[in-house]
């Protein structure tokens, strides 16, 4: 009887990678999060290390980054869709800060590519995960 109630669990790869890749970009928002927290309370000297020396663009960004990125990092931990909403947003405006609009801030190419490969990463992910469902990988 007890054989019968008995299922066999195949590990699944793809889900097992795509949750640790979760994790590990949870963990890595967290650092995030800590960075711009930082910031804000003002543990080093300088302009741009506490809130109230930085230009007002400079304390809207570290503001909205402050309080994104943590509530990203629990969603992504979580696996929840509304993370990766958060990480996206959290991810296309620091991007476009450090990028597009550097003459404001500050030129920082590596970390929109960062924030580019990993989104690459998580529509590979994606694929992958369909392609699963459907049955057409391993």
């Amino acid at each position: 009887m007890d054989n019968q109630l008995r299922q066999v669990v195949k590990p699944d790869l793809v889900a097992s990678a795509y949750s640790i890749f979760l994790h590990c970009l949870s963990i890595v928002a967290l650092l995030f999060a800590i960075f711009y927290w930082i910031r804000l309370v003002g543990v080093f000297p300088g302009e741009l290390w506490r809130i109230d020396r930085m230009p007002w663009l400079w304390q809207v960004l570290t503001v909205v980054l402050a309080v994104t990125y943590p509530i990203a990092a629990l969603g992504l931990w979580m696996g929840s869709l509304w993370g990766i909403i958060l990480w996206f947003f959290a991810a296309i405006t620091e991007s476009l800060a450090f990028t597009l609009y550097s003459s404001y801030f500050i030129l920082f190419p590596w970390l929109a590519i960062f924030h580019f490969l990993v989104a690459i990463l998580f529509v590979m992910f994606q694929v992958m995960l369909v392609l699963k469902k459907n049955k057409k990988i391993l």
